[in-house]
Protein backbone atom coordinates (compact mmCIF):
# COMPACT_ATOMS: atom_id res chain seq x y z
CA UNK A 1 0.00 0.00 0.00
CA UNK A 2 1.50 3.75 -0.77
CA UNK A 3 1.30 6.17 2.07
CA UNK A 4 0.12 9.60 0.98
CA UNK A 5 -0.02 12.81 3.48
CA UNK A 6 -3.91 13.35 4.38
CA UNK A 7 -4.70 16.78 3.63
CA UNK A 8 -7.56 18.45 5.96
CA UNK A 9 -9.87 20.97 4.30
CA UNK A 10 -12.54 23.43 5.80
CA UNK A 11 -16.13 22.81 4.72
CA UNK A 12 -17.27 25.62 3.11
CA UNK A 13 -17.69 26.22 -0.06
CA UNK A 14 -20.56 24.64 -1.99
CA UNK A 15 -18.51 23.34 -5.05
CA UNK A 16 -16.87 20.96 -2.64
CA UNK A 17 -19.86 19.69 -1.01
CA UNK A 18 -21.11 19.30 -4.11
CA UNK A 19 -18.55 16.60 -4.63
CA UNK A 20 -18.44 15.05 -1.21
CA UNK A 21 -20.83 12.16 -1.88
CA UNK A 22 -19.11 10.51 -4.29
CA UNK A 23 -15.77 8.19 -4.59
CA UNK A 24 -14.08 8.79 -7.88
CA UNK A 25 -10.53 7.52 -9.08
CA UNK A 26 -7.88 10.64 -8.38
CA UNK A 27 -4.82 11.33 -10.17
CA UNK A 28 -2.23 13.74 -8.58
CA UNK A 29 0.53 15.08 -9.83
CA UNK A 30 4.04 13.06 -9.38
CA UNK A 31 1.75 10.04 -8.34
CA UNK A 32 1.65 7.38 -11.43
CA UNK A 33 -1.26 5.81 -9.97
CA UNK A 34 -4.80 6.05 -9.38
CA UNK A 35 -6.78 5.94 -6.06
CA UNK A 36 -10.28 5.97 -5.00
CA UNK A 37 -10.97 9.27 -2.60
CA UNK A 38 -12.90 9.06 0.67
CA UNK A 39 -13.06 11.85 3.06
CA UNK A 40 -14.45 11.43 6.70
CA UNK A 41 -15.89 14.64 9.31
CA UNK A 42 -13.90 15.47 12.14
CA UNK A 43 -14.34 17.95 14.91
CA UNK A 44 -12.31 20.25 16.85
CA UNK A 45 -12.53 22.77 19.67
CA UNK A 46 -10.92 25.85 18.02
CA UNK A 47 -11.69 28.57 20.67
CA UNK A 48 -13.27 28.56 23.66
CA UNK A 49 -14.69 31.76 26.09
CA UNK A 50 -14.94 31.88 29.44
CA UNK A 51 -15.48 34.23 31.85
CA UNK A 52 -11.58 35.79 31.39
CA UNK A 53 -11.99 36.14 27.81
CA UNK A 54 -15.02 38.51 28.18
CA UNK A 55 -13.83 40.93 31.28
CA UNK A 56 -15.64 38.99 34.08
CA UNK A 57 -14.98 37.31 37.31
CA UNK A 58 -15.83 33.07 38.13
CA UNK A 59 -19.08 32.40 38.27
CA UNK A 60 -20.47 35.36 36.12
CA UNK A 61 -20.18 33.91 32.87
CA UNK A 62 -23.16 31.30 32.00
CA UNK A 63 -23.17 31.80 27.76
CA UNK A 64 -26.77 31.10 26.64
CA UNK A 65 -28.29 32.32 23.05
CA UNK A 66 -25.63 33.58 20.60
CA UNK A 67 -25.81 35.40 17.47
CA UNK A 68 -22.99 37.00 15.19
CA UNK A 69 -23.40 40.06 13.14
CA UNK A 70 -20.74 40.86 11.08
CA UNK A 71 -17.52 39.91 12.79
CA UNK A 72 -19.25 40.75 16.32
CA UNK A 73 -20.16 37.81 18.36
CA UNK A 74 -23.50 38.21 20.61
CA UNK A 75 -23.45 36.08 24.02
CA UNK A 76 -26.55 36.58 25.90
CA UNK A 77 -25.73 35.04 29.67
CA UNK A 78 -27.42 33.32 32.12
CA UNK A 79 -28.13 34.69 35.95
CA UNK A 80 -24.92 35.95 37.56
CA UNK A 81 -23.88 37.48 41.02
CA UNK A 82 -23.14 40.78 39.90
CA UNK A 83 -26.57 42.03 38.04
CA UNK A 84 -24.81 44.59 36.53
CA UNK A 85 -22.85 42.13 34.31
CA UNK A 86 -26.30 40.46 33.12
CA UNK A 87 -27.18 40.79 29.47
CA UNK A 88 -25.51 40.83 26.04
CA UNK A 89 -22.17 40.67 25.27
CA UNK A 90 -20.83 41.90 22.32
CA UNK A 91 -17.60 40.21 21.43
CA UNK A 92 -15.15 40.92 18.36
CA UNK A 93 -13.91 37.77 16.89
CA UNK A 94 -10.71 39.76 14.99
CA UNK A 95 -9.57 40.86 17.95
CA UNK A 96 -11.13 38.23 20.59
CA UNK A 97 -11.75 41.26 23.35
CA UNK A 98 -15.16 42.20 24.65
CA UNK A 99 -16.38 45.35 23.20
CA UNK A 100 -19.44 45.97 25.39
CA UNK A 101 -22.13 44.86 26.95
CA UNK A 102 -25.88 45.84 26.51
CA UNK A 103 -27.70 45.83 29.80
CA UNK A 104 -29.29 48.63 30.08
CA UNK A 105 -31.01 51.69 27.73
CA UNK A 106 -32.79 54.90 28.66
CA UNK A 107 -36.58 55.40 27.44
CA UNK A 108 -38.44 58.54 28.18
CA UNK A 109 -35.68 59.43 30.95
CA UNK A 110 -35.84 56.50 32.77
CA UNK A 111 -33.29 53.56 32.64
CA UNK A 112 -34.84 49.93 31.70
CA UNK A 113 -33.07 46.89 31.57
CA UNK A 114 -33.31 43.17 31.16
CA UNK A 115 -34.82 42.39 34.73
CA UNK A 116 -37.91 41.64 36.35
CA UNK A 117 -39.15 45.25 37.68
CA UNK A 118 -40.36 43.64 40.35
CA UNK A 119 -37.62 42.01 42.45
CA UNK A 120 -34.47 42.69 40.30
CA UNK A 121 -34.42 39.18 39.02
CA UNK A 122 -32.75 38.76 35.39
CA UNK A 123 -34.83 36.98 32.69
CA UNK A 124 -33.18 34.82 30.17
CA UNK A 125 -32.66 36.17 27.02
CA UNK A 126 -33.89 33.68 24.68
CA UNK A 127 -33.76 34.97 21.38
CA UNK A 128 -31.25 37.18 19.59
CA UNK A 129 -32.63 38.32 15.72
CA UNK A 130 -30.72 40.54 13.47
CA UNK A 131 -33.47 41.18 10.70
CA UNK A 132 -32.43 44.20 8.47
CA UNK A 133 -31.27 47.01 10.35
CA UNK A 134 -32.68 45.71 13.86
CA UNK A 135 -32.03 43.33 16.63
CA UNK A 136 -34.80 41.54 18.23
CA UNK A 137 -34.54 40.13 21.50
CA UNK A 138 -37.05 38.49 23.48
CA UNK A 139 -36.26 37.87 27.03
CA UNK A 140 -38.37 35.69 29.83
CA UNK A 141 -40.41 38.48 31.19
CA UNK A 142 -42.33 38.26 28.16
CA UNK A 143 -41.53 41.03 26.24
CA UNK A 144 -39.74 41.48 22.96
CA UNK A 145 -37.55 44.44 23.08
CA UNK A 146 -36.26 45.47 19.54
CA UNK A 147 -32.68 47.80 19.27
CA UNK A 148 -31.85 49.87 16.05
CA UNK A 149 -28.38 48.70 14.16
CA UNK A 150 -25.63 49.55 14.11
CA UNK A 151 -24.98 51.18 17.54
CA UNK A 152 -28.02 49.21 19.72
CA UNK A 153 -30.08 52.29 20.02
CA UNK A 154 -33.45 51.25 21.91
CA UNK A 155 -36.44 51.61 19.71
CA UNK A 156 -39.55 50.04 21.39
CA UNK A 157 -41.16 47.04 23.42
CA UNK A 158 -43.68 44.72 22.86
CA UNK A 159 -45.46 43.29 25.66
CA UNK A 160 -45.07 45.17 29.07
CA UNK A 161 -43.07 41.84 30.95
CA UNK A 162 -46.54 40.49 31.88
CA UNK A 163 -47.16 37.15 30.58
CA UNK A 164 -50.80 37.85 30.31
CA UNK A 165 -50.60 40.67 28.14
CA UNK A 166 -49.47 40.46 24.09
CA UNK A 167 -46.39 38.70 24.76
CA UNK A 168 -46.42 35.16 26.68
CA UNK A 169 -42.89 34.03 27.67
CA UNK A 170 -41.83 33.77 24.15
CA UNK A 171 -38.95 31.40 23.70
CA UNK A 172 -38.23 31.12 20.60
CA UNK A 173 -38.49 33.76 17.42
CA UNK A 174 -37.60 34.25 13.82
CA UNK A 175 -38.98 36.91 11.22
CA UNK A 176 -40.30 36.50 7.79
CA UNK A 177 -41.90 38.84 5.63
CA UNK A 178 -42.06 41.28 7.72
CA UNK A 179 -43.37 39.37 10.96
CA UNK A 180 -42.30 38.39 13.59
CA UNK A 181 -42.89 34.55 14.86
CA UNK A 182 -42.64 34.23 18.86
CA UNK A 183 -42.98 30.73 19.59
CA UNK A 184 -45.11 31.07 23.56
CA UNK A 185 -44.59 29.28 26.49
CA UNK A 186 -48.04 27.16 25.81
CA UNK A 187 -46.97 26.25 22.65
CA UNK A 188 -48.91 28.74 20.31
CA UNK A 189 -46.99 31.02 17.79
CA UNK A 190 -47.50 34.74 17.76
CA UNK A 191 -47.10 36.77 15.32
CA UNK A 192 -46.20 40.76 15.63
CA UNK A 193 -46.13 43.52 12.12
CA UNK A 194 -42.49 44.89 11.83
CA UNK A 195 -44.09 47.94 10.63
CA UNK A 196 -45.16 48.80 13.79
CA UNK A 197 -41.75 48.91 15.73
CA UNK A 198 -40.89 52.68 16.16
CA UNK A 199 -40.73 54.47 19.37
CA UNK A 200 -44.20 55.88 19.62
CA UNK A 201 -45.42 52.05 19.82
CA UNK A 202 -43.84 51.16 23.08
CA UNK A 203 -45.83 48.88 25.12
CA UNK A 204 -48.80 49.32 22.50
CA UNK A 205 -48.17 46.88 19.92
CA UNK A 206 -50.87 44.05 19.61
CA UNK A 207 -50.56 39.87 18.70
CA UNK A 208 -51.50 40.01 14.75
CA UNK A 209 -52.26 36.43 15.11
CA UNK A 210 -51.78 33.59 16.97
CA UNK A 211 -52.11 29.92 16.25
CA UNK A 212 -53.47 26.58 18.09
CA UNK A 213 -50.98 24.45 19.46
CA UNK A 214 -51.33 21.78 17.58
CA UNK A 215 -47.79 19.91 16.49
CA UNK A 216 -46.53 22.14 19.75
CA UNK A 217 -46.70 21.49 23.47
CA UNK A 218 -46.40 23.53 26.88
CA UNK A 219 -42.68 23.86 28.29
CA UNK A 220 -43.26 25.08 31.35
CA UNK A 221 -39.80 23.85 32.28
CA UNK A 222 -38.51 27.00 30.14
CA UNK A 223 -36.11 24.14 28.63
CA UNK A 224 -34.19 25.68 25.18
CA UNK A 225 -36.02 26.05 21.69
CA UNK A 226 -35.40 27.52 18.67
CA UNK A 227 -36.85 28.57 15.57
CA UNK A 228 -35.34 29.37 11.99
CA UNK A 229 -36.43 30.40 8.52
CA UNK A 230 -35.28 28.07 5.99
CA UNK A 231 -36.58 29.01 2.84
CA UNK A 232 -40.14 29.78 2.65
CA UNK A 233 -40.86 27.82 6.41
CA UNK A 234 -39.86 27.78 9.43
CA UNK A 235 -38.15 24.99 11.70
CA UNK A 236 -38.72 25.27 15.45
CA UNK A 237 -38.28 23.07 17.45
CA UNK A 238 -40.61 21.30 20.48
CA UNK A 239 -38.67 20.01 23.65
CA UNK A 240 -41.44 18.14 24.94
CA UNK A 241 -43.32 16.34 21.94
CA UNK A 242 -39.59 15.32 20.75
CA UNK A 243 -39.75 16.99 17.69
CA UNK A 244 -38.64 19.56 15.21
CA UNK A 245 -42.12 21.02 13.46
CA UNK A 246 -41.99 22.86 10.32
CA UNK A 247 -44.64 25.96 10.09
CA UNK A 248 -46.22 27.77 6.88
CA UNK A 249 -45.58 31.42 7.49
CA UNK A 250 -47.95 32.22 4.51
CA UNK A 251 -51.07 30.94 6.68
CA UNK A 252 -50.59 34.33 8.62
CA UNK A 253 -52.32 37.20 6.80
CA UNK A 254 -55.73 39.00 7.63
CA UNK A 255 -57.76 36.39 6.27
CA UNK A 256 -55.90 33.84 8.95
CA UNK A 257 -58.59 33.10 11.90
CA UNK A 258 -56.96 33.22 15.44
CA UNK A 259 -56.26 29.58 16.59
CA UNK A 260 -55.06 28.31 12.71
CA UNK A 261 -52.78 25.64 12.89
CA UNK A 262 -49.63 26.70 11.18
CA UNK A 263 -47.85 23.06 11.04
CA UNK A 264 -47.40 21.29 8.25
CA UNK A 265 -47.66 17.61 9.41
CA UNK A 266 -46.16 15.57 6.70
CA UNK A 267 -43.07 17.65 7.60
CA UNK A 268 -42.83 16.99 11.23
CA UNK A 269 -39.42 15.66 11.89
CA UNK A 270 -39.52 13.01 14.94
CA UNK A 271 -36.86 12.26 17.31
CA UNK A 272 -35.93 9.73 19.91
CA UNK A 273 -34.87 12.07 22.33
CA UNK A 274 -36.13 16.22 23.40
CA UNK A 275 -34.74 19.10 21.40
CA UNK A 276 -33.42 22.21 22.81
CA UNK A 277 -31.72 24.12 19.75
CA UNK A 278 -30.25 23.26 15.95
CA UNK A 279 -27.92 23.90 13.56
CA UNK A 280 -28.01 23.79 10.20
CA UNK A 281 -25.23 23.03 7.14
CA UNK A 282 -25.83 22.58 3.71
CA UNK A 283 -26.71 18.88 4.58
CA UNK A 284 -26.58 18.16 7.89
CA UNK A 285 -28.72 19.07 10.86
CA UNK A 286 -27.02 19.56 14.36
CA UNK A 287 -29.53 19.23 17.83
CA UNK A 288 -28.64 19.52 21.13
CA UNK A 289 -31.42 17.77 23.97
CA UNK A 290 -31.97 15.94 27.08
CA UNK A 291 -29.04 13.34 26.32
CA UNK A 292 -26.59 16.33 26.43
CA UNK A 293 -25.05 15.52 23.35
CA UNK A 294 -24.83 16.54 19.61
CA UNK A 295 -26.60 14.65 17.99
CA UNK A 296 -26.02 14.86 13.91
CA UNK A 297 -28.86 13.75 11.01
CA UNK A 298 -28.68 14.00 7.34
CA UNK A 299 -30.51 17.00 6.37
CA UNK A 300 -32.70 15.04 3.20
CA UNK A 301 -33.31 11.75 4.33
CA UNK A 302 -33.49 12.95 7.99
CA UNK A 303 -31.39 9.62 8.93
CA UNK A 304 -29.24 9.75 12.14
CA UNK A 305 -25.49 9.94 11.19
CA UNK A 306 -23.63 10.18 14.81
CA UNK A 307 -24.09 11.61 18.56
CA UNK A 308 -21.27 12.63 20.76
CA UNK A 309 -20.01 14.96 23.43
CA UNK A 310 -16.37 15.08 23.27
CA UNK A 311 -14.35 16.29 20.60
CA UNK A 312 -10.75 17.01 19.94
CA UNK A 313 -9.81 19.67 22.53
CA UNK A 314 -13.13 19.61 24.79
CA UNK A 315 -15.58 17.39 26.01
CA UNK A 316 -18.83 19.03 26.88
CA UNK A 317 -20.85 18.59 29.96
CA UNK A 318 -23.91 20.07 28.97
CA UNK A 319 -24.18 21.31 25.84
CA UNK A 320 -27.03 23.80 25.92
CA UNK A 321 -27.29 25.53 22.93
CA UNK A 322 -25.58 25.30 19.09
CA UNK A 323 -25.64 28.00 16.94
CA UNK A 324 -24.04 27.71 13.50
CA UNK A 325 -22.16 31.08 12.26
CA UNK A 326 -21.63 29.07 8.95
CA UNK A 327 -21.11 25.64 7.05
CA UNK A 328 -18.30 25.01 9.39
CA UNK A 329 -18.48 26.87 12.39
CA UNK A 330 -20.73 26.10 15.22
CA UNK A 331 -20.66 28.35 18.61
CA UNK A 332 -22.19 25.77 21.57
CA UNK A 333 -23.02 26.79 25.20
CA UNK A 334 -21.98 24.20 27.54
CA UNK A 335 -23.75 25.61 30.15
CA UNK A 336 -21.98 23.76 32.92
CA UNK A 337 -18.62 24.03 32.29
CA UNK A 338 -19.71 28.16 31.73
CA UNK A 339 -17.81 28.24 28.19
CA UNK A 340 -18.86 28.98 25.06
CA UNK A 341 -17.06 26.30 22.47
CA UNK A 342 -16.10 27.03 18.92
CA UNK A 343 -16.64 24.08 16.93
CA UNK A 344 -14.93 23.39 13.84
CA UNK A 345 -16.17 20.90 11.60
CA UNK A 346 -13.54 19.42 9.00
CA UNK A 347 -13.06 17.52 6.18
CA UNK A 348 -10.40 14.86 5.65
CA UNK A 349 -9.45 13.58 2.84
CA UNK A 350 -8.31 9.54 3.07
CA UNK A 351 -5.32 8.68 0.86
CA UNK A 352 -4.57 5.66 2.88
CA UNK A 353 -6.48 3.06 4.02
CA UNK A 354 -7.54 -0.60 4.03
CA UNK A 355 -10.89 -2.37 3.06
CA UNK A 356 -12.82 -3.92 6.14
CA UNK A 357 -16.30 -4.09 4.27
CA UNK A 358 -18.69 -3.01 1.58
CA UNK A 359 -18.76 0.62 3.59
CA UNK A 360 -15.50 0.42 6.28
CA UNK A 361 -12.36 1.36 5.83
CA UNK A 362 -9.42 1.55 8.03
CA UNK A 363 -7.22 4.64 8.01
CA UNK A 364 -3.83 4.05 8.61
CA UNK A 365 -1.74 7.20 7.96
CA UNK A 366 -0.02 9.03 10.80
CA UNK A 367 -2.16 11.98 10.98
CA UNK A 368 -5.43 9.94 11.95
CA UNK A 369 -3.43 8.00 14.62
CA UNK A 370 -1.80 10.99 16.39
CA UNK A 371 -4.97 13.11 16.35
CA UNK A 372 -6.92 10.25 17.66
CA UNK A 373 -4.50 8.46 19.68
CA UNK A 374 -5.04 5.42 18.02
CA UNK A 375 -2.45 3.00 17.21
CA UNK A 376 -3.14 1.25 14.55
CA UNK A 377 -6.06 3.81 12.76
CA UNK A 378 -9.38 4.21 12.85
CA UNK A 379 -12.42 2.94 11.43
CA UNK A 380 -14.41 5.25 9.04
CA UNK A 381 -18.25 4.33 7.65
CA UNK A 382 -18.14 5.55 3.68
CA UNK A 383 -21.81 6.39 3.83
CA UNK A 384 -21.48 8.47 6.84
CA UNK A 385 -18.35 9.93 6.53
CA UNK A 386 -18.17 9.26 10.49
CA UNK A 387 -15.61 7.79 12.62
CA UNK A 388 -16.97 5.00 14.22
CA UNK A 389 -14.02 3.06 15.82
CA UNK A 390 -10.38 4.29 16.89
CA UNK A 391 -7.99 0.87 17.11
Amino acid sequence: MKRFLSVCLSIGAVSFLALSGCKKDVIHPGVSDTYTSHWYYSYEAMQKIDNKSVGLADGEFTPYTVTTIGDTLLISTLKANNLGNYGIILFDLKTNKPIRTLNSWTVNGETKSFVFPNNNDPANLDVLIKSGDRLYVFDLQSSIHAFQLPNLEYICCIGNGHWGNQVFQAQAGAVKDGLIFARDKDGKISTYKEELIKPANNHKITRYRYSAVDGGSANNGFNAQYMQVVDDVILLSDYEKMCIRTIDPSLVNDQMKNGTSLDVHEKLFKLSFKPRTFALSEDRIYITGNNNKICIYDRNTKDSITVFNSIKGHTFKFPERIYAQNDSVFWVSDRNAKLLVKMQSFKNEIREYEQISDHIILVKDTQARQTYGAKNGILVDTRTHEIIETR
